[in-house]
């Protein structure tokens, strides 16, 4: 979605940040049908050499991406801000509405016939939809921890869901964090819990794998760094996740999640599903019919 383009005296900096900006963002959305954050933008701006990496230019990014969008020279749907997540109901034209919608939905447990059970905690929110783009194709789940987790995630939502859908399987527990001393204390942090969780619920004890940030990725892919003050450790160069390349990211995630299960069980299983909804539709379909007849039944009789 984008609003009319207005007239806009541009400096040539500016004009270069909206130019590249336009280009990254329109990159991003139409090979992977995604949106991206603001500093997912200044990062990319960065690499390429035209900001630094200073909280005034990530502030000036933010007032020019702004004024860009509301002038209409990049669409607002093109960038999204996911740490604000609005609270609705889904609502339904009919029960006929419903019921196809629900159809859809439809997704086979494919744990069934694996050894092992993939969980992904992402310290970051903000990044969650990208990952959770990659991961709900092979149905793994994604866990937003915002930095620390609760323990109520761990107690509760986590061991539920695992001795649900990964009884008698090995938990495998991919970790997504910056690549500084809160993101080496996030991990921690899990791991205790998972610690916690074995000693005293009888929990098994999972692998926790960090797949991102690491230092090889740092090598590799040439991240750049930012610079952040840490109480009696003065400056120090730390890796932000929103650092890493989206198109790295997700295939960060792929590499990860497919060396832990069976890729041809899953087809398998995923073709069976297929199948199934094919079923599900022709029952709704004739359901819909018949129930519809019935009521033009009883409609004609209560008119008698």
């Amino acid at each position: 979605m984008s609003v009319k383009m207005k007239s806009w005296r541009m400096s040539p900096k500016t004009r270069i940040i909206v130019s590249e900006s336009h280009r990254f963002c329109r990159e991003v959305n139409e090979t992977y049908g995604q949106r991206v954050t603001v500093r997912q933008v200044f990062y990319h701006l960065f690499s390429v050499g035209i900001v630094q990496l200073t909280s005034k230019d990530y502030q000036k990014v933010c007032r020019i991406l702004t004024e860009a969008r509301k002038r209409g020279y990049i669409p607002f749907d093109w960038i999204e801000d996911r740490s604000r997540v609005p609270l609705w109901n889904m609502l339904y034209q009919n029960l006929n509405h419903f019921i196809n919608l629900m159809a859809n939905t439809y997704k086979k447990n494919t744990w069934l016939n694996q050894q092992n059970f993939v969980i992904i905690l992402i310290e970051k929110e903000a990044l969650a939809p990208i990952i959770w783009d990659i991961a709900k194709e092979y149905n793994v789940f994604v866990f937003p921890t915002k930095g620390f987790s609760s323990w109520s995630m761990f107690i509760e939502d986590i061991k539920e869901l695992v001795e649900y859908f990964g009884k008698d399987k090995k938990l495998i527990v991919l970790v997504l964090s910056d690549l500084d001393p809160s993101g080496q204390y996030i991990k921690d942090d899990y791991v205790n819990k998972f610690q916690f969780m074995f000693e005293e619920l009888g929990f098994k004890m999972p692998d926790i794998k960090k797949i991102a940030v690491t230092v090889e990725q740092v090598q590799k892919y040439n991240v750049p760094p930012m610079r952040k003050r840490y109480k009696n450790r003065g400056f120090i160069d730390i890796w932000e996740l929103d650092a890493l390349d989206p198109k790295i990211l997700r295939n960060t995630v792929k590499e990860a999640i497919e060396k832990y299960i069976d890729l041809e069980q899953l087809q398998k299983d995923l073709q069976a599903e297929r199948e199934e909804k094919e079923t599900l539709q022709f029952l709704i379909k004739y359901g819909i019919e018949a129930h519809s007849n019935d009521s033009d039944i009883r409609g004609e009789e209560f008119e008698y």
